[in-house]
Formats: structure tokens, C-alpha cells, sequence
């Protein structure tokens, strides 16, 4: 019985990672997708305005 408990606890394990990949892959492609290689830099210089609560991290 304690055998099935661990494999069980080692198969979520596994999904729980691979969900975790999935994920991410997923986004990094979103990402790619919504900003492309002709996407322009930029800078604070073109802030039309400050958010005062911003701080800048």
C-alpha cells in the first residue's frame, strides 16, 4: 500500500511539473506573439504620464 502512495505522490509530482511547463511554454509564446521582433524599445522618455505610485522596481 505504502508502494501506491508513493507513486501516486511521484505521478502528481510529475503532472504538477509538467502542467507548470505547459504553462510556461504557453505564455512565452503568447509573449512572442504579442511582442514582435519589430516591436520598438521603449524608453521613460515616452511616458505621456507618471503614475505618482509607481515606484520604479
Amino acid at each position: 500500500m505504502e508502494q501506491h502512495v508513493q507513486s501516486i505522490e511521484k505521478s502528481e509530482r510529475e503532472h504538477d511539473l509538467t502542467e507548470r511547463e505547459n504553462w510556461h511554454h504557453f505564455s512565452m509564446q503568447m509573449l512572442e506573439r504579442a511582442y514582435g521582433e519589430d516591436e520598438p524599445e521603449y524608453t521613460t522618455d515616452m511616458l505621456k504620464w507618471v503614475n505618482p505610485d509607481y515606484e520604479g522596481k
